[in-house]
């Protein structure tokens, strides 16, 4: 897959920077776009040097409405001014704010506050990689569901995607229809053509402009993973709640003869800001659905 030119992609997209240094004012400013309904292409001032900082985008993104916020990343940097909310209102073609924006970026700044608390690893599980440092890698895999693409999904397929270096393959497992028969709401899933095609459009998008990468996605049946029987495979990039069923696939390729893999985890979106352990998650997005359509 080769990324498209930079008009092409984020084209109808409004344009943040987001600045590691003024963290609380950049998620305030990105909030508040979400909130208005903007599809924003998003940049980083340290060029998304550390895993963490795509967990923070994506907490933000969480916690405004659905959670399914249009929300690339860019590793060009074509943002607004960093934090300039005014210009970002100005790019959206709105101006002014009324009190459901304002919430929302108040919101937003509270998340950024209680970031600066959590401190063990438990906690924020991708706080200790830096893709400067820790590096980048050939051969990565991730997998999931992808059920109504969310926050969480989308700092997963990111952290990803960003793990991968130049010229690199990313390798997408998107679970089959057989092995969801039963998911609860299970007759409100979407098909895995449609479960596929919105991660193949998100990652079409969220790439460094200039860096090709070759994109194979495929279905996650009853047979071993990709990340279990290819040896070349270097690194799986997972949630923190299967973390297990990473360490089962590393013992599988011990077993082979293989190099057990680099394991990347992504911490769970909401859970750790909010306090109550609840977080994103398409379950919960299916029932919400399902009490919409129910007579009443």
């Amino acid at each position: 897959m080769r990324a498209r030119t930079n008009d092409d992609a984020n084209a109808s997209r409004v344009r943040i920077d987001w600045d590691v240094e003024e963290e609380s004012t950049s998620a305030e400013t990105l909030a508040r776009a979400i909130e208005r309904g903007a599809r924003v292409a998003l940049s980083a001032s340290d060029g998304f040097r550390r895993a963490e900082t795509i967990w923070k985008v994506y907490d933000v993104v969480g916690g405004i409405g659905d959670g399914r916020g249009d929300v690339i990343l860019t590793h060009v940097a074509t943002g607004a001014s960093r934090g300039d909310l005014e210009s970002v209102e100005r790019s959206s073609g709105t101006s002014g704010a009324d009190a459901a924006v304002v919430e929302a970026g108040r919101r937003a700044r509270d998340r950024a506050l209680a970031w600066a608390s959590m401190r063990s690893e438990s906690e924020r599980a991708t706080t200790s990689y830096d893709f400067t440092s820790n590096g980048t890698r050939k051969h990565v895999s991730v997998g999931g569901t992808f059920d109504r693409l969310h926050a969480g999904h989308r700092a997963l397929l990111a952290t990803a995607m960003r793990l991968v270096e130049p010229n690199g393959t990313l390798y997408v497992g998107v679970t089959s229809e057989a092995l969801l028969r039963n998911k609860k709401y299970g007759e409100l899933l979407e098909a895995y053509e449609d479960r596929a095609d919105a991660v193949r459009a998100f990652l079409l998008e969220c790439r460094d402009l200039s860096s090709p990468v070759d994109v194979r996605i495929g279905p996650l049946d009853e047979g071993p993973p990709l990340a279990a029987t290819v040896r070349e495979m270097s690194a799986l990039v997972v949630s923190r709640e299967t973390i297990v069923g990473a360490e089962a696939l590393n013992d599988m390729r011990v077993e082979a003869g293989f190099d057990p893999l680099d394991i990347i985890v992504v911490d769970l979106i909401g859970a750790s800001a909010s306090g109550d352990g609840t977080k994103l998650s398409s379950t919960a997005l299916r029932a919400a659905d399902a009490a919409k359509n129910r007579p009443t």
